[in-house]
Protein backbone atom coordinates (compact mmCIF):
# COMPACT_ATOMS: atom_id res chain seq x y z
CA UNK A 1 0.00 0.00 0.00
CA UNK A 2 2.77 2.10 0.87
CA UNK A 3 4.27 1.71 -2.66
CA UNK A 4 1.28 2.15 -3.93
CA UNK A 5 0.88 5.64 -2.68
CA UNK A 6 4.16 7.13 -3.35
CA UNK A 7 3.24 5.87 -7.30
CA UNK A 8 -0.08 7.71 -7.23
CA UNK A 9 2.10 11.05 -6.03
CA UNK A 10 4.76 10.67 -8.41
CA UNK A 11 1.89 10.51 -10.94
CA UNK A 12 0.30 13.17 -9.58
CA UNK A 13 3.56 15.70 -9.70
CA UNK A 14 4.16 14.26 -13.10
CA UNK A 15 0.96 15.66 -13.64
CA UNK A 16 1.18 18.62 -12.52
CA UNK A 17 4.32 19.28 -14.30
CA UNK A 18 2.98 18.76 -17.32
CA UNK A 19 0.12 21.13 -17.13
CA UNK A 20 2.80 23.82 -15.39
CA UNK A 21 4.67 22.84 -18.88
CA UNK A 22 1.58 23.70 -20.86
CA UNK A 23 0.55 26.34 -19.44
CA UNK A 24 4.06 27.88 -19.29
CA UNK A 25 4.84 26.86 -23.78
CA UNK A 26 1.77 28.58 -24.05
CA UNK A 27 2.20 31.69 -23.32
CA UNK A 28 5.49 32.12 -25.42
CA UNK A 29 7.65 30.40 -28.03
CA UNK A 30 11.03 31.15 -26.88
CA UNK A 31 12.38 30.30 -30.17
CA UNK A 32 10.78 33.45 -31.78
CA UNK A 33 10.93 37.01 -30.58
CA UNK A 34 8.83 39.86 -31.75
CA UNK A 35 10.13 43.24 -31.03
CA UNK A 36 7.80 46.22 -32.20
CA UNK A 37 10.75 49.11 -32.53
CA UNK A 38 8.49 51.92 -33.07
CA UNK A 39 5.30 52.78 -34.38
CA UNK A 40 5.15 51.74 -37.96
CA UNK A 41 2.89 54.16 -39.47
CA UNK A 42 1.27 52.96 -42.81
CA UNK A 43 2.34 50.83 -44.72
CA UNK A 44 0.82 49.82 -47.49
CA UNK A 45 3.72 49.45 -50.47
CA UNK A 46 5.83 47.00 -48.67
CA UNK A 47 8.89 45.92 -50.73
CA UNK A 48 10.18 42.31 -49.78
CA UNK A 49 14.32 41.89 -50.93
CA UNK A 50 15.96 38.51 -50.98
CA UNK A 51 16.94 36.63 -47.28
CA UNK A 52 20.92 37.98 -46.82
CA UNK A 53 23.51 35.14 -45.76
CA UNK A 54 24.99 36.00 -42.60
CA UNK A 55 27.03 32.89 -41.63
CA UNK A 56 30.15 31.93 -42.13
CA UNK A 57 32.56 28.57 -43.11
CA UNK A 58 32.62 27.17 -40.00
CA UNK A 59 31.03 27.68 -37.10
CA UNK A 60 30.71 31.02 -35.08
CA UNK A 61 28.99 34.42 -33.67
CA UNK A 62 27.70 36.86 -36.05
CA UNK A 63 26.15 40.15 -35.14
CA UNK A 64 23.41 41.53 -37.25
CA UNK A 65 23.93 44.80 -39.55
CA UNK A 66 21.36 46.29 -38.54
CA UNK A 67 20.18 45.42 -35.18
CA UNK A 68 23.24 44.20 -33.74
CA UNK A 69 21.98 40.45 -32.30
CA UNK A 70 24.57 38.30 -32.27
CA UNK A 71 23.47 34.78 -33.60
CA UNK A 72 25.61 31.20 -33.51
CA UNK A 73 26.23 30.60 -37.44
CA UNK A 74 26.66 27.93 -39.36
CA UNK A 75 27.70 27.28 -43.20
CA UNK A 76 23.86 28.19 -45.27
CA UNK A 77 23.55 26.95 -49.05
CA UNK A 78 22.57 29.11 -51.41
CA UNK A 79 19.27 26.24 -51.69
CA UNK A 80 18.68 27.10 -48.34
CA UNK A 81 18.83 30.64 -48.76
CA UNK A 82 16.91 30.44 -51.84
CA UNK A 83 13.90 28.65 -49.97
CA UNK A 84 13.99 31.11 -47.58
CA UNK A 85 13.43 33.63 -49.86
CA UNK A 86 10.75 31.62 -51.88
CA UNK A 87 8.20 30.90 -48.97
CA UNK A 88 8.84 34.91 -47.31
CA UNK A 89 7.23 35.64 -50.63
CA UNK A 90 4.87 33.17 -51.01
CA UNK A 91 3.38 33.65 -47.56
CA UNK A 92 3.68 37.45 -47.55
CA UNK A 93 1.47 37.45 -50.62
CA UNK A 94 -1.24 36.16 -48.45
CA UNK A 95 -1.25 39.32 -46.24
CA UNK A 96 -3.32 40.78 -49.33
CA UNK A 97 -3.57 43.87 -46.89
CA UNK A 98 0.14 45.01 -48.42
CA UNK A 99 1.05 45.50 -51.83
CA UNK A 100 3.92 43.57 -52.37
CA UNK A 101 6.76 44.54 -54.33
CA UNK A 102 9.06 41.86 -55.01
CA UNK A 103 13.32 42.56 -55.69
CA UNK A 104 15.26 39.87 -56.80
CA UNK A 105 18.78 41.65 -55.94
CA UNK A 106 20.05 42.55 -52.57
CA UNK A 107 20.77 46.35 -51.86
CA UNK A 108 24.66 45.51 -51.43
CA UNK A 109 25.06 45.09 -55.43
CA UNK A 110 22.89 48.11 -56.27
CA UNK A 111 25.41 50.31 -57.62
CA UNK A 112 28.92 50.60 -56.70
CA UNK A 113 28.52 54.19 -55.37
CA UNK A 114 27.12 52.44 -52.47
CA UNK A 115 29.80 50.55 -51.09
CA UNK A 116 30.70 52.79 -48.21
CA UNK A 117 27.03 53.39 -47.38
CA UNK A 118 25.66 51.85 -44.57
CA UNK A 119 23.17 48.74 -44.99
CA UNK A 120 20.44 50.17 -43.20
CA UNK A 121 20.80 53.27 -45.45
CA UNK A 122 20.96 51.49 -48.80
CA UNK A 123 18.13 49.71 -47.96
CA UNK A 124 16.02 52.83 -47.22
CA UNK A 125 17.52 54.40 -51.13
CA UNK A 126 16.35 51.20 -53.06
CA UNK A 127 12.67 50.97 -51.04
CA UNK A 128 12.77 55.24 -51.97
CA UNK A 129 13.62 54.08 -55.61
CA UNK A 130 10.67 51.60 -55.74
CA UNK A 131 7.99 54.21 -53.69
CA UNK A 132 8.02 51.59 -51.07
CA UNK A 133 6.58 52.81 -47.20
CA UNK A 134 8.67 50.70 -45.95
CA UNK A 135 11.18 47.19 -46.28
CA UNK A 136 11.27 43.59 -45.17
CA UNK A 137 14.27 42.36 -45.07
CA UNK A 138 15.67 38.96 -44.13
CA UNK A 139 18.72 37.22 -42.66
CA UNK A 140 19.81 33.72 -42.52
CA UNK A 141 22.51 32.89 -40.01
CA UNK A 142 21.96 28.93 -39.57
CA UNK A 143 20.35 26.25 -41.43
CA UNK A 144 21.70 23.25 -40.12
CA UNK A 145 20.07 20.07 -41.30
CA UNK A 146 18.63 17.24 -39.89
CA UNK A 147 21.14 14.24 -39.88
CA UNK A 148 18.74 10.93 -38.93
CA UNK A 149 15.08 10.43 -39.49
CA UNK A 150 12.14 11.42 -37.83
CA UNK A 151 11.96 8.82 -35.15
CA UNK A 152 15.93 9.32 -34.34
CA UNK A 153 18.78 11.46 -35.13
CA UNK A 154 22.26 12.29 -34.70
CA UNK A 155 22.07 15.74 -34.98
CA UNK A 156 18.92 17.44 -35.13
CA UNK A 157 17.74 20.28 -37.57
CA UNK A 158 18.96 24.14 -36.37
CA UNK A 159 17.53 27.36 -37.74
CA UNK A 160 18.30 30.82 -37.19
CA UNK A 161 17.51 34.01 -38.89
CA UNK A 162 15.80 37.76 -38.26
CA UNK A 163 13.12 39.85 -40.39
CA UNK A 164 13.50 43.32 -40.03
CA UNK A 165 10.58 46.03 -41.79
CA UNK A 166 12.57 49.58 -42.18
CA UNK A 167 10.40 52.66 -42.67
CA UNK A 168 11.49 54.42 -45.45
CA UNK A 169 10.24 57.74 -44.80
CA UNK A 170 11.69 57.42 -41.04
CA UNK A 171 14.56 55.80 -41.95
CA UNK A 172 14.70 53.67 -39.08
CA UNK A 173 13.37 49.59 -38.16
CA UNK A 174 10.36 49.35 -36.93
CA UNK A 175 9.61 45.84 -36.63
CA UNK A 176 11.84 43.45 -35.73
CA UNK A 177 10.94 39.06 -35.47
CA UNK A 178 13.63 36.35 -35.44
CA UNK A 179 13.89 32.87 -34.79
CA UNK A 180 16.56 30.70 -33.26
CA UNK A 181 15.96 27.07 -32.46
CA UNK A 182 17.90 23.78 -32.15
CA UNK A 183 15.50 21.00 -31.89
CA UNK A 184 16.11 19.06 -28.26
CA UNK A 185 13.80 16.06 -27.30
CA UNK A 186 11.02 16.58 -24.92
CA UNK A 187 13.36 15.30 -22.05
CA UNK A 188 15.85 18.18 -22.54
CA UNK A 189 13.10 20.89 -22.69
CA UNK A 190 9.76 19.99 -21.00
CA UNK A 191 8.86 24.00 -21.74
CA UNK A 192 8.39 23.24 -25.21
CA UNK A 193 5.56 20.00 -24.80
CA UNK A 194 3.25 22.56 -27.20
CA UNK A 195 5.53 22.53 -29.68
CA UNK A 196 6.62 18.43 -29.22
CA UNK A 197 2.76 17.95 -29.37
CA UNK A 198 2.51 20.13 -32.66
CA UNK A 199 5.27 18.46 -34.58
CA UNK A 200 3.65 14.85 -33.75
CA UNK A 201 6.55 14.05 -31.39
CA UNK A 202 8.82 13.85 -34.53
CA UNK A 203 12.35 15.09 -35.58
CA UNK A 204 11.65 17.49 -38.54
CA UNK A 205 13.73 18.96 -41.28
CA UNK A 206 15.20 22.34 -40.90
CA UNK A 207 12.71 23.25 -44.03
CA UNK A 208 9.70 22.22 -41.95
CA UNK A 209 11.39 24.53 -38.61
CA UNK A 210 11.90 27.15 -40.63
CA UNK A 211 8.61 27.01 -42.44
CA UNK A 212 6.54 27.30 -39.56
CA UNK A 213 8.52 29.98 -37.71
CA UNK A 214 7.82 31.99 -40.92
CA UNK A 215 4.58 31.19 -41.16
CA UNK A 216 4.15 32.74 -37.93
CA UNK A 217 6.42 35.60 -38.03
CA UNK A 218 4.36 36.47 -41.15
CA UNK A 219 1.55 36.39 -39.45
CA UNK A 220 2.48 38.64 -36.62
CA UNK A 221 3.53 41.71 -38.70
CA UNK A 222 2.03 44.94 -37.94
CA UNK A 223 -1.00 45.74 -39.52
CA UNK A 224 -0.79 48.74 -42.11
Amino acid sequence: MVLLRCNFKNINFLFLGIIFSLIFSSCANRSILIKPVAEPGPIYNLMVIPFKNMSIEDSGTAAGPLSGMVFMTEKVSRKSVNFMTNRLMTLIKKRTEFNVIPVEFSPDIVSSDMINISEQKKIVNLGGDYNADAVLAGYIYRFRERKGSRFSVETPASVAFVLHIISVSGQRIVWTGSFDETQQSLFENLLQIKTFIKRKASWITAEQMADAALTDLIEALPEP
